[in-house]
């Protein structure tokens, strides 16, 4: 077994995602979600742009701010 880091890049995920739509760390475990399903309390870490429906480009942004 193996695991992957991405710190910064183009990252290929095993979903669809919306083009040109940012990503954040979702409010459930290990997900990720579309920055309007941010709901209030939750922190705003956002994880990279949607390039394409299946490539995430991947630079992550911790603001430590809660909506």
């Amino acid at each position: 077994d193996y695991i992957v880091i991405v710190r910064k890049g183009l990252m290929v995920v095993g979903g669809t995602l919306v083009q040109g739509m940012p990503y954040v760390v979702s409010a459930i475990a290990g997900g990720i979600a579309p920055i309007a399903d941010l709901a209030s309390g939750n922190y705003t870490t956002i994880l990279g742009v949607a390039s394409s429906t299946s490539v995430l480009d991947v630079e992550i942004k911790a603001s430590g701010i809660a909506l």
